[in-house]
């Protein structure tokens, strides 16, 4: 653990109340089953997508009032692992505070898929989001590897002439280093 001046990270208060309400979850689990975080509440759909590898399963994740935007997001995992519900919580977050409709989407995964496979993939979960829900607010982001396919969807779409992304959110992206 590092220490700040002689003082623990964790004796800091954001920190130490962010631990509590944790560890306050997973003691008292949310009264709702099968709902986490119920502050954060949002209207959720599960959807299966259309993609040139197969259908793609993703959830959609709505706010209460008319949206600002769409979200793509794209979990992390090293290209090898992960699942779309990790980033529930994250998910839920941005539709109840940013307003905004979120698409969490899974992709195929290595070393069974091979690149370009999940690039491809995403890139037409983001065109269906382009078409179905988005309008012109589009941005698409991802969290490690899922930052590293959202860059790589993002230049797809450039280079293509695709849809028009307004914003790419790389969340510590292998890209970006």
């Amino acid at each position: 653990m590092r220490m700040v001046v002689g003082v623990s990270v964790l004796s800091t208060p954001v920190i130490a109340d962010a631990l509590a309400r944790l560890c306050a979850r997973v003691v008292n689990p949310s009264p709702k089953p099968g709902v986490r975080f119920p502050e954060f509440a949002a209207d959720t759909t599960e959807v299966s997508i259309p993609t040139r590898h197969g259908d793609t399963p993703a959830t959609v994740y709505r706010p209460d009032g008319p949206p600002a935007g769409v979200y793509v997001n794209i979990h992390g995992g090293g290209f090898v692992i992960g699942h779309r519900e990790q980033d529930d919580p994250w998910c839920r977050f941005l539709a109840a505070r940013a307003g905004v409709t979120v698409i969490n989407t899974d992709y195929l995964l290595a070393p069974h898929h091979r690149f370009p496979t999940p690039v491809e993939q995403l890139y037409d979960v983001v065109a269906w989001a382009a078409a179905e829900e988005a309008g012109d607010a589009l941005c698409v982001g991802g969290q490690s590897a899922g930052g590293n396919l959202s860059a790589a969807v993002c230049r797809m779409a450039l280079s293509q002439a695709g849809p028009s992304i307004a914003l790419q959110v790389l969340h510590y992206a292998p890209s970006i280093w």
